[in-house]
């Protein structure tokens, strides 16, 4: 037994069992490797030991030929043998899988009791299952839940015969008879969130490229305008901020998609049956954005630099470094509200109302047009929204700006880890 109350001890039961969930539960951007890396780190080991385990994983479940590919390719046997060996990497003594062969054809079926038939030597395994033949084969103790409380237990060949009169209908819980891990940290989740977006090619074009074109663009566009017509708006030095503003808009949206993406497969139950704490998961969220927000602002600026030598406009550095880091607040205000939005919309309307939050801030936070010459209920509604103050922060040393910004971030920074807390709480 594990010795331990799930009630008083759970983190400490956490440590010891561990979960194949019935749908896909893997990161489906990682390759096997990485994603048997990512689990094994989770439950503490080190960088030599995440790639010790993930071998040995990959040699137990013969996963050889698919190693370096990446889980969204794999077929649905190749997935539900990742599964597995993600929850036996951390040598639990008590591993859970559910229904681990729906879905699969006959030949995976087959390959896969292999498996579970050379697990059951060294752990304990609680297996669900529709399929009486399967609990027949690999089962030594099978329960029959009906409607959630057990009607019955006893021996295959028990349980069939009550079967066979009508008696039972329902899923089994098969008892195949038969192992430990250290803590996480929030450091191992981010890493992985890392690469799950920069493996997006969607990240590149909006958050780097779409940018960088508008910066050339409105530059160009600026060079040809008569110096009478007084576009200030679009000279290099209100443009730069403007352009690394209005870029960190798309860390929004793709914070909101990957964290709705989570929450929609079966990989969140993974986490929550392991020791993670609310705290590691709002951080492998959080770090990450934050570094992906500061990269991006560093691109976009030092591309600005380049381009303000060869229009013979340069930027001042005091001036450059001044306004990244009036920015910085705006980087967790976009991180934040993106994971605020996909913690509570699903992956289809998450994206829908941050690219409505894209449009409003490029027209009403003054990016592409003078808010300020406008007046009258655009400029109203304008200095309602923190994008306006946010952009001007960005543009000028204006102490209300900045202040307004860095309250409005820290506001939805504490939102969106209340919510997080909440989404963790309740998944759990």
């Amino acid at each position: 037994m594990l010795s331990h109350s799930i009630h008083t001890e759970l983190d400490e039961v956490k440590k010891l069992v561990n979960i194949s969930p019935q749908d896909t539960s893997v990161a489906s951007r990682l390759t096997v490797r990485e994603n048997l890396e990512f689990i094994a780190g989770i439950y503490g080991a080190d960088r030599k030991k995440q790639r010790e385990k993930a071998d040995e994983m990959i040699q137990y479940f013969h996963l050889q030929e698919v190693a370096d590919r990446r889980a969204k390719v794999l077929s649905g046997g190749w997935q539900r043998k990742l599964s597995i060996a993600m929850a036996l990497i951390t040598e639990p003594q008590i591993i859970f899988l559910d229904e681990p062969t729906l879905g699969l054809d006959v030949l995976a079926r087959r390959e896969l009791w292999e498996v579970i038939r050379r697990m059951k030597e060294k752990i304990t395994i609680i297996l669900t299952t529709h399929y009486m033949e399967e609990a027949e084969s690999l089962s030594d103790k099978v329960a029959v839940i009906v409607g959630g409380p057990i009607k019955t237990t006893g021996s295959v060949g028990g349980i069939k015969g009550a079967d066979r009169c009508g008696q039972f209908r329902g899923s089994l819980c098969a008892h195949c008879t038969g192992r430990r891990s250290t803590l996480m940290k929030g450091l191992v989740f981010a890493k992985r969130t890392i690469k799950e977006i920069l493996r997006e090619p969607l990240s590149y074009i909006f958050c780097l490229g779409f940018p960088l074109l508008m910066l050339l663009l409105m530059s160009v566009l600026n060079e040809s305008l008569p110096k009478e017509a007084g576009m200030s708006l679009f000279a290099l030095e209100n443009l730069a901020p403007g352009t690394v503003y209005f870029g960190l808009t798309f860390i929004m949206i793709f914070s909101a998609i990957q964290i709705a993406g989570d929450r929609s497969t079966s990989l969140m139950v993974r986490l929550h049956a392991s020791p993670m704490r609310a705290v590691d998961f709002i951080e492998g969220y959080t770090i990450p954005l934050f570094i992906l927000g500061m990269l991006q602002m560093c691109i976009t600026y030092a591309a600005a630099v380049i381009l303000g030598i060869i229009l013979k406009t340069p930027l001042k550095p005091a001036a450059v470094a001044g306004s990244m880091l009036r920015i910085l607040p705006s980087v967790l205000l976009f991180a934040s509200l993106g994971l605020l939005i996909g913690s509570i919309f699903n992956e289809k309307a998450a994206p829908g109302l941050c690219s409505v939050l894209v449009t409003v801030t490029g027209m009403l936070g003054g990016i592409w047009m003078p808010v300020d010459t406008l007046g009258g209920k655009i400029l109203a509604v304008s200095k309602a929204l923190p994008f306006y103050y946010g952009v001007k922060a960005a543009r000028t040393m204006d102490a209300k700006a900045l202040i307004i910004t860095i309250i409005a971030s820290v506001f939805a920074v504490l939102a969106s880890v209340f919510v997080l807390r909440k989404v963790w709480k309740k998944s759990c």
